[in-house]
């Protein structure tokens, strides 16, 4: 049985998928690098978006 992930993730799952503090999530949003949604009054972030600011903060050393 495969477990798909959701499309929609917390702020905590989000720091889990992306391998960053929760200070460091909240610093991205705050500073508008990092979209979201705020249904209610939490934050949500799409998988898609994530996965799109990973591709574009990708360096070459």
């Amino acid at each position: 049985m495969v477990t798909e992930r959701p499309r929609l993730f917390t702020m905590k799952q989000a720091c889990q998928y992306l391998n960053i503090s929760l200070y460091s999530l909240r610093r991205l949003i705050y500073a508008r690098k990092m979209k979201v949604l705020r249904p209610g009054h939490g934050f949500r972030l799409d998988r898609e978006d994530l996965d799109q600011w990973v591709e574009a903060t990708k360096r070459t050393l």
